[in-house]
Order: structure tokens, then sequence, then C-alpha cells
């Protein structure tokens, strides 16, 4: 058998990624982070997130900018890492908090 074509195991951690990658080539660790926090936290403030993420205010805006609509619309199809207990945010992030409509 090829290694090659052995089928690989994956981490829920890895798994996660691969599904930012499979939502966009180009996704930063940054954004997936932001992502991941929003919707663990649903109601996150920007500093919060900007804390978090070890970044600037204005950074952490921007990547929530970034995500925007097209992040919680891709939460709310699923597969997404959502565990029991773990709510989702189905509502794109806003200017002030995170993950509120």
């Amino acid at each position: 058998m090829n290694a090659m074509n052995r089928k690989r195991q994956r981490s829920t951690p890895l798994e996660v990624l691969e599904l930012f990658r499979e939502w966009d080539p180009d996704v930063s660790l940054k954004a997936a982070c932001a992502f991941l926090y929003v919707a663990e936290n649903e109601g996150i403030s920007i500093s919060e997130l900007a804390f978090l993420l070890r970044t600037s205010l204005s950074t952490a805006t921007r990547v929530v900018a970034a995500l925007g609509g097209r992040a919680a619309a891709w939460w709310r199809s699923g597969p997404g890492p959502a565990t029991a207990g773990s709510a989702r945010s189905t509502s794109p992030p806003s200017a002030g908090r995170c993950g509120t409509g």
C-alpha cells in the first residue's frame, strides 16, 4: 500500500482547522481563533477578544468584520465544532459585541 493512500487519522483540533481550510483556503490562524472564541463566548466584547487573540483592538475589529455574516452562515449550516452544552452564535458579529445580533 502506498503511504500516500493510507487513511490518516485527524485529531479534533486538526479536523477543525481542515474545516476552516475548506471554508476559506487562506484563512489565518488569528481568524480561526477569533471565530472559535466568538462561537464559544457569545456576546464577547471586541476588547476582550483582542486580549485573547493577543492583538490590537483595531486588528480584532478587522478580523471580526472580515468573518462577518459569512462565518455566521457557515456556523449555522454545520458541521461546526460545537460540542454538547455549547451554544452556536447564529448572528454575524456586530461592531461592539461579538456574536450578538
